[in-house]
């Protein structure tokens, strides 16, 4: 993004390593003054009482990357609320229901 108009090319290289998506099914989040860092897994069922994380990537966001990915998430699940008509954004009545 550009303050003064101007077009800027981006080219996205995506290394052999992670071209393939991994799913997850577990996430952290941390900060620390100024950061965040969020940890992306998968949870697996060891036993009755044990389950093991197996964090499969981790990203670390300044305070400013993180209200992008913020505002970026909120207008993706809008989008996909219009597209598939299926409602995941918080709506005031079902915070009100709980």
């Amino acid at each position: 993004m550009s303050d003064n108009n101007t077009s800027i090319e981006l080219i996205v290289n995506e290394p052999e390593e992670i071209k393939e998506p991994r799913f997850i099914n577990t996430y952290r989040i941390g900060f620390g003054e100024g950061s965040f860092a969020i940890d992306f897994g998968r949870i697996t069922h060891i036993d009755s009482t044990k389950r093991q994380i197996n964090v499969v990537s981790k990203i670390i966001l300044s305070a400013d990357q993180m209200q992008s990915l913020i505002l970026s998430l909120i207008k993706a699940a809008f989008d996909y609320e219009q597209k598939f008509e299926k409602e995941i954004l918080p709506r005031k009545n079902q915070e009100e229901k709980k």
